[in-house]
């Protein structure tokens, strides 16, 4: 079965009965018109892939004002036209004006039906291409809101950063960027651990109600993120170490109450955890100066 409707326009009763006969005992949907009028008024609330219309109609407009109408008001609609006053000079003449393909009365039905199949082929052609393109530019539309949206999180972390570097204590200091990840991801609660030695941790700050496990209960710094284990909840845990090169320096524990979509290679997500990296360099090295507690 073909899915498509196909608009028949001619004046002659019979030719309209017998031909949308014929194609429908193909497969075919086919509807028709007597006139350009009646044409035009169908167009209008049906997208029809394919019209064959009859060049000439007495009275009134005729075949080839058809097919100029619908090649100026919407290009896609293959146009086949019909004759049985042929010549070559209105062969172009139509060719020129959009029609897809001429047929000259009297014609072989079967040269109707190879004439719809190949419209149609390259109806759906054009159709994929179309529809590839819409999704296409969707995908760009999409991917600049999201490059927006990634700038102006980037902008705000900085800013976050700069408020943390002034902050008077280590809670404080890693307070703004722990409450942002909390925000933006949705959890119950964040958590920052530092790398204390070489075989354990201390917990320096936490935002949001959640119990999460002692120092003693981890295990030691690895590189390795892994689901955290030993906190009072229901939802999913994770714990993800701070790097910078094969030292670990750090870890991030987000707690949430239930499923999550949080993954740790979002790309927003690695730029908050090199702002606390950078925060956790500044303490040290006010700590070495004899400046921070």
């Amino acid at each position: 079965m073909v899915p498509e409707p196909i608009l028949l326009v001619d004046d002659e009763l019979e030719m309209r009965l017998s031909l949308s006969e014929g194609l429908a005992l193909e497969g075919y949907q086919v509807e028709t018109a007597d006139s350009y009028e009646q044409a035009w008024a169908k167009l209008a609330s049906t997208p029809y892939p394919v019209i064959v219309t009859d060049l000439h109609m007495p009275g009134g407009k005729s075949g080839m004002d058809l097919l100029d109408a619908v090649k100026g008001r919407e290009p896609r609609p293959l146009c086949i036209v019909i004759t049985g006053y042929a010549t070559l000079d209105l062969a172009i003449q139509a060719l020129k004006q959009g029609a897809y393909d001429f047929l000259k009365k009297p014609f072989r039905f079967e040269e109707l039906v190879a004439v719809l199949n190949r419209a149609l082929s390259h109806a759906r052609l054009e159709q994929r291409l179309q529809d590839y393109q819409t999704h296409l530019e969707a995908r760009v539309l999409a991917r600049v809101a999201e490059m927006h949206r990634f700038q102006d999180e980037a902008l705000k972390l900085n800013e976050l950063l700069r408020e943390a570097l002034g902050a008077e204590s280590e809670q404080r200091a890693f307070e703004p960027l722990l409450e942002h990840l909390q925000t933006h991801y949705e959890a119950q609660a964040v958590a920052l651990y530092c790398a204390h030695g070489v075989d354990s941790w201390r917990r320096s700050a936490q935002v949001g109600q959640a119990v999460f496990p002692g120092p003693e209960k981890l295990s030691a710094p690895s590189s390795m993120v892994h689901t955290l284990e030993g906190w009072e909840g229901q939802g999913e845990g994770h714990f993800v170490p701070l790097r910078v090169g094969r030292t670990t320096v750090g870890a991030v524990a987000m707690a949430f109450q239930g499923r999550t979509a949080f993954a740790t290679e979002d790309p927003l997500f690695q730029l908050a955890c090199g702002q606390l990296v950078a925060v956790i360099h500044a303490l040290e090295r006010l700590r070495g100066a004899g400046v921070a507690g």
